[in-house]
């Protein structure tokens, strides 16, 4: 798969959509798509601008967000990285805000064309010496607020 699609899709000659074509053509005939019933390329790519991603109601998502189009189908699982359970967040253990958060999305782990997950070495958490205890209580001061959930080092009262 490419790395960056807007090498050559940012001067391209229009090609006339076809939904039936099942395979590639061009300089994608190396994609295989095996990613269960999405077996032509506009499940994903909008029909008339292949440069975003397809909404149910036919209007366009944008590429820096291709969890949204991902999530068309695996809502469940959309729902678990929303909340950090599932593959979200990434170092910056004690972020106490949303800037100084770095944040993984579908298409950082998965290959969208055969999204099956290829094991990769994951950072381990942070480690706490044993004369500590973790406690802390994730926080919410309105909408403009971050929930951090960092947690808090108390030593241990025995």
């Amino acid at each position: 798969m490419p790395g960056n699609c807007f090498i050559c899709h940012a001067f391209w000659v229009k090609v006339p959509p076809d939904p039936t074509v099942r395979v590639p053509r061009f300089a994608h005939t190396a994609i295989s798509l095996n990613h269960g019933k999405n077996d032509r390329c506009y499940n994903c790519h909008l029909i008339n601008d292949r440069n975003k991603y397809a909404k149910n109601d036919g209007s366009g998502i944008m590429p820096q967000t291709p969890e949204e189009v991902c999530a068309k189908c695996h809502g469940l699982i959309y729902n678990d990285w929303k909340k950090n359970t599932h593959g979200v967040r990434r170092g910056k253990w004690l972020a106490r805000n949303r800037f100084d958060q770095e944040k993984f999305t579908c298409t950082d782990c998965h290959d969208p064309h055969s999204p099956v997950f290829k094991f990769a070495k994951t950072t381990p958490p942070p480690t706490w010496d044993k004369k500590y205890i973790r406690s802390g209580q994730a926080t919410d001061n309105g909408p403009e607020s971050f929930t951090s959930e960092y947690l808090i080092e108390q030593k241990e009262t025995f």
